[in-house]
């Protein structure tokens, strides 16, 4: 998924606001909560708000890109 997709669907799931929680990556991703915080989430900066995280979605954008560029190099 290029950028742009990622954005959108990220987008899509926080209901169009700029901010996402981290149920709503997952959803998105299609995967487990914990996995999303543990291999994109960990190292970024959030708002609290109340028991949840809210993430700049361009930050979460950026962080799944840089990590799958990772992953794909130590394929090649």
């Amino acid at each position: 998924m290029d950028r742009q997709r990622l954005k959108r669907a990220l987008t899509s799931k926080s209901k169009g606001t700029a901010f996402i929680k981290v149920s709503e990556v997952a959803a998105a991703l299609g995967i487990q909560p914990e996995t999303a915080q543990a291999n994109y989430l960990r190292q970024l900066e959030y708002i609290p708000s109340g028991r949840a995280k809210l993430y700049l979605i361009d930050d979460v954008v950026d962080s799944i890109a840089a990590a799958k560029k990772a992953g794909s190099s130590k394929n090649s």
